[in-house]
């Protein structure tokens, strides 16, 4: 250039020359550095995006599990409530059952205390019957002995009468057949008093002696009566027989008998009819 246009010239360029090829140079080398910083960026945004699809999926995840927790929350908040109406309902039937437990148990011990009451008046009832039957049975052995005694002698009598009636029997002739059947029904009744498997036991009770001493008494009077009606047959034999009925005698045996079956169990009857009356008012109460 200098050979070609001039030193002076290629002096006044030079610079300029100079100045541009250092420009050019800078300009190139901070294109290069822009490069640099270019790929840098770039791998920084690349780096970034994936870092933001990580943290995308991560928030969609967390999202998920924020729905599914919730609906977990719900569920168990409903269960809890459904439960806790079933314990409230559980709590209101505890509490009534209490409730009704203390009024039966209070029903039960005003039952008990009347139970206690009965149980008092029933033993204090059940001491007088004691006491009452003890007295009963003294009192029946002493009129067994009584009554054996009186039995003892009226058979004696008896015999007595039978050994008068025998020889006034035989020489009465045809007459003398009512007086036998008379003696005979006598002799019957003499049996039933006597006999020791007969209703005039022990078993009896104290009608069946009374019963029995006034049997004893009929049978006296009877025998009187038919040795007076002997004795006036025997004065006086031309006389009609008036005719002697035995039966009224063992119908008197059997009724009185009868009349022992039925009385003998009196103390029992008694005890077993209160019982019964106080099982009927303990069903009412």
């Amino acid at each position: 250039m200098i050979q070609r246009y001039d030193e002076d010239v290629v002096k006044t360029l030079m610079p300029l020359l100079v100045n541009v090829l250092e420009c050019l140079d800078a300009a190139y080398q901070s294109n290069q550095e822009q490069d640099v910083e270019l790929e840098l960026l770039r791998e920084d945004n690349e780096q970034l995006v994936t870092q933001y699809e990580r943290e995308k999926s991560a928030r969609k995840q967390a999202e998920q599990k924020l729905l599914e927790t919730e609906d977990l929350a719900e569920a168990e908040n409903k269960d809890l409530a459904s439960r806790l109406e079933s314990l409230e309902s559980i709590v209101r039937m505890l509490e009534l059952k209490h409730k009704n437990s203390l009024e039966h148990a209070s029903r039960l011990e005003e039952r008990e205390s009347e139970l206690k009451r009965e149980y008092s008046k029933l033993h204090e009832r059940y001491t007088e019957l004691f006491k009452t039957h003890v007295d009963y049975m003294e009192r029946t052995k002493l009129l067994m002995g009584s009554t054996h005694s009186q039995m003892s002698s009226t058979s004696d009598r008896l015999d007595v009468n039978r050994a008068r009636l025998h020889p006034m029997s035989r020489s009465s002739g045809p007459v003398s057949y009512g007086f036998a059947s008379l003696e005979n029904s006598t002799m019957l009744d003499t049996e039933t008093i006597c006999s020791p498997n007969g209703s005039s036991g022990s078993d009896s009770g104290p009608l069946s002696f009374q019963n029995e001493l006034d049997n004893i008494q009929t049978l006296e009077k009877a025998a009187e009566t038919d040795s007076l009606q002997q004795m006036n047959q025997a004065t006086s034999p031309q006389s009609e027989p008036s005719p002697v009925h035995p039966a009224p005698s063992s119908s008197m045996g059997r009724s009185m008998t009868k009349k022992e079956q039925r009385s003998g169990n009196t103390l029992y009857q008694e005890l077993s009819f209160q019982d019964n009356e106080e099982s009927e008012e303990n069903e009412v109460t």
